[in-house]
């Protein structure tokens, strides 16, 4: 069934695992990270690739220094500054490429006038990911929020925030469409929104190629 989005005044998207796979962000950034402090990880793990798969489907984003790159890795603690500034600094010869998921964009080009971006996470890592995307060819810049760790998108304080900036009350009609219902499903539900999981409804977007 096609998604119905002119039922909806407002559709606020998500945008790892949502829009794009993040894991190919992140292995990206690992191998930027590698360079940057001389690690051939082919003589460590000839296999790091597939193990860090495995490890991204079982933990996600999750503390990917200390129980990866360290623990399987064996790469000492004091990089840990440097593999975060593989994820976070962009240069102008930034060699990280991400694809959107297939009719994505032509979702976005249909429904941009509803469309607000709301994404968790430091927010200098997420508008790294915005700017390879090139997010705001689509989306107002305006309408593309960053929720830090400590008031994320499925608080109060956030809640209080988005209803003030896309000027929501309680007649608005509008969804949410993510990929995690502790967060962007609280988020719905916090502003009597509906809820799309995009992963249990994996076709949304491929409707629209």
């Amino acid at each position: 069934m096609r998604f119905l989005s002119d039922e909806f005044e407002h559709v606020i998207l998500d945008l790892d695992n949502t829009l794009y796979d993040e894991y190919y962000f992140l292995e990206s950034c690992i191998e930027s990270f590698f360079k940057k402090i001389n690690f051939d990880a082919e003589k460590t793990n000839t296999n790091w690739k597939s193990d860090f798969k495995l490890f991204y489907l079982n933990n996600g984003n999750n503390r990917i220094f200390d129980n990866f790159l360290e623990k399987d890795l064996k790469i000492e603690k004091q990089y840990l500054k440097f593999f975060l500034k593989s994820l976070r600094e962009s240069n102008e010869d930034d060699s990280i490429h991400l694809n959107f998921y297939p009719g994505v964009v032509n979702f976005l080009n249909k429904y941009k006038d509803k469309i607000s971006i709301v994404t968790d996470g430091n927010p200098e890592q997420q508008s790294r990911k915005t700017k390879i995307l090139s997010l705001k060819k689509y989306i107002d810049e305006n309408k593309i929020f960053f929720s830090d760790l400590s008031n994320g998108k499925s608080s109060f304080e956030f809640k209080k925030f988005i209803i003030k900036e896309l000027r929501l009350d309680k007649n608005t009609r509008g969804i949410v469409i993510g990929d995690n219902p502790k967060s962007d499903g609280v988020l719905a539900e916090n502003l009597n929104f509906q809820f799309y999981n995009v992963n249990e409804n994996s076709c949304l977007f491929r409707e629209y190629m």
